[in-house]
């Protein structure tokens, strides 16, 4: 399935890696959450609702700030992909 939001495709399992273009973002500054919520086309208000984490974490987190270990395992969950891959 492809998002029109951006060019990527999901991949079929969780365990998949990330396509080169997201992990390029990633080296590049960019917050990991935010590179993986925006190649799921997901928006702070859905992630948050669907992982069950507030938006304003989710945001600041996206900032650089640090959140708890349950709230990584929530939205690494709904955003398909490990923990690892969050944690910078």
């Amino acid at each position: 399935m492809t998002q029109s939001s951006s060019n990527y495709e999901f991949g079929p399992d969780p365990g998949d890696a990330l396509p080169e273009a997201v992990l390029e973002v990633i080296r590049e500054g960019c917050s990991p959450l935010l590179a993986i919520r925006r190649w799921r086309g997901r928006t702070i208000e859905e992630l948050a609702r669907i992982a069950g984490v507030s938006e304003e974490n989710i945001r600041a987190a996206e900032g650089g700030k640090e959140l708890t270990l349950g709230e990584q395992v929530a939205l690494a969950r709904s955003l398909q992909v490990g923990v690892g891959l969050l944690v910078t």
